[in-house]
């Protein structure tokens, strides 16, 4: 674990990695210096606790790599102040459920991965948050919990990878 002052001086850092270090918690002060923070990558550490201010000061943050930790869910309101956020990576965790409130309103938000993660519910308020939201991959989860899978309403361009995207949603086995 890093100490809370690790990245005391380093306020104009725009990208972080600190990927494989065998980091367990990422705790409410550790990012705080890193106002100007864009991009981190915390992927393929052990994570299993992420404080829900963890990224409470990062407004320019607009991707993060969480994938291949530990995390069993991500704290409500984690991402809430975090307004520029495009992609978020946290497939290969250990999620199971996926709130409703994790994000807030994100109007850029194009890019959620969460594949793998044994995910087996998602708060149907979760897609509430964005407007342009492009890609969510969800492959390889059990989803046993959803019973109702609305996509009414929006003006999807029918092509070959919408369909196969579907087809695989409802048919994993095939």
């Amino acid at each position: 674990t890093l100490p809370d002052d690790a990245f005391e001086h380093l306020s104009s850092l725009g990208t972080l990695e600190i990927s494989v270090n065998n980091l367990q918690l990422i705790s409410q002060h550790l990012l705080a210096p890193l106002v100007n923070l864009h991009t981190i990558y915390l992927n393929v550490n052990q994570l299993n606790e992420i404080h829900a201010d963890a990224f409470a000061h990062q407004r320019n943050l607009s991707f993060v790599n969480l994938n291949g930790n530990s995390l069993s869910s991500l704290p409500k309101g984690l991402f809430q102040n975090n307004l520029n956020l495009r992609t978020l990576i946290a497939s290969n965790n250990f999620l199971r459920r996926i709130e409703g409130n994790i994000f807030g309103i994100h109007p850029l938000m194009s890019s959620i991965d969460i594949s793998n993660s044994g995910v087996n519910e998602i708060d149907p308020r979760f897609f509430d948050s964005f407007t342009l939201l492009h890609s969510f991959d969800a492959r390889n989860n059990p989803c046993a919990h959803i019973q109702i899978f609305d996509v009414s309403s929006n003006n999807f361009e029918t092509d070959s990878s919408l369909n196969e995207c579907f087809f695989n949603w409802f048919n994993p086995t095939s």
